[in-house]
């Protein structure tokens, strides 16, 4: 089997989808309600957290603020 290699983007990103995955399970959140927030159909959501589609840095900045989440990669304030 090939191995497959993840680059340094990829990982970093795959940590910032898990980080937002976690909080909104941990504050009890749907991605639905991410969705709302945002203005953004909760499909469009899934595919950005499930790293099927890009985050636009408006979103990215919008989600941790609704958060309540830092811009360090997901640290808490």
């Amino acid at each position: 089997m090939p191995r497959v290699y993840v680059t340094k983007e990829e990982r970093e990103i795959n940590h910032f989808n898990d980080r937002i995955r976690g909080e909104l399970r941990r504050q009890g959140l749907r991605f639905e309600d991410l969705a709302n927030e945002l203005s953004l159909p909760t499909p469009s959501i899934t595919c950005r957290i499930n790293g099927k589609s890009a985050w636009k840095l408006s979103e990215v900045i919008s989600t941790l603020s609704f958060l309540g989440m830092s811009y360090q990669f997901g640290e808490e304030k």
